[in-house]
Parts: C-alpha cells; structure tokens; sequence
C-alpha cells in the first residue's frame, strides 16, 4: 500500500510540475543502481506558436505541447504498475512524431530522432534490468528492442537525408 500511495504521490507531483510549467527529466536508472551516461534525463522543451504561424503550425504546436506533457504521465503511470509498456511507447512516438512535424530542415529531423533513439534505449534497458529480476515479460523486452532497432533506422535515414542536403 505504502508503494503505490508513494507511486500516486509521485504521478500527481509529475502532473502539477507539467502544469505549472516547470521542466520534467524523464530518466530510465533503475533504484539503487549508479549512473550511466544512458541514464541522463531527456528534456522535452514546450514550444510557443510564433506570429505569423498559420492555424496548422499552431495545431502542431499544440498537439506537441500535449504530447510533452502526457509522456512524463505515461511514464510515471507505466514505473507504478498501472499502465502497460505499449502505451509508453506509444506516448514516446508521439513525442517523436510530434516534434518531426514541427521540423523545417533535415538537421532538425536528425536532431528529433537522436532523441528518440535515446529515449527508447532507455526504456529499452529498463525492460532488459527488470526481464532479468524476472519481473517483466519476455515480450515486453522483445518489444522494446524492436522499438530501438526501428529508431536506430531511421535515425541512419535520417543522417543520410541531412548528408544529401549539404
């Protein structure tokens, strides 16, 4: 009982920092383990329509803006226990789809999915630490790897496109 209080406490502190504005690390370190380079906390920095943005930029930009601010919710729901590794993953593709449609150069796509391989690395490590405590799935491992490897893709895709505009 003690846990999941302490899991809710921490899901409604994730949710008023996000809604006040505040900056949200999302990290993958396991409790009790030292730090690695791959654990460093992904920011996710809120974005402001401009003047002279049209009505679809100002959509894109909301709908970005929504996705920053769910994924730390996702995140902090799926480490309670209460939400499933598919929907974490889901929330961080619509980080990523998100910021790739707000993108106006191949250098910025490039950028976007940097991160997105970074992010799903981490969860990846994540399910790969607890398949070996035994406490997760087989296929929630299998899943999060195929997650990677498919953002290692088009993150070479991506290099390749930035290479060819220059």
């Amino acid at each position: 009982m003690r846990q999941m209080l302490g899991s809710f406490t921490l899901m409604a502190g994730l949710i008023v920092a996000i809604t006040a504005g505040l900056p949200v690390s999302i990290h993958a370190q396991e409790a009790g383990q030292p730090a690695r380079d791959s654990d460093k906390p992904i920011q996710f920095s809120k974005r402001e329509s401009q003047p002279g943005d049209d009505e679809l930029r100002r959509a894109l930009i909301e709908r970005y803006n929504a996705a920053v601010e769910n994924y730390p919710v996702q995140k902090a729901a799926y480490e309670a226990g209460v939400l499933t590794l598919d929907r974490l993953l889901d929330a961080a593709a619509m980080v990523t789809r998100s910021a790739l449609d707000l993108c106006a150069t191949p250098a910025e796509e490039l950028s976007v999915w940097k991160t997105n391989l970074a992010l799903l690395e981490q969860i990846e490590a994540r399910e790969a630490a607890r398949l070996k405590k035994g406490s997760a799935a087989a296929g929630d491992f299998s899943d999060s790897h195929l997650r990677t490897l498919d953002a290692r893709v088009a993150l070479i895709r991506a290099k390749r496109k930035a290479e060819a505009g220059k």
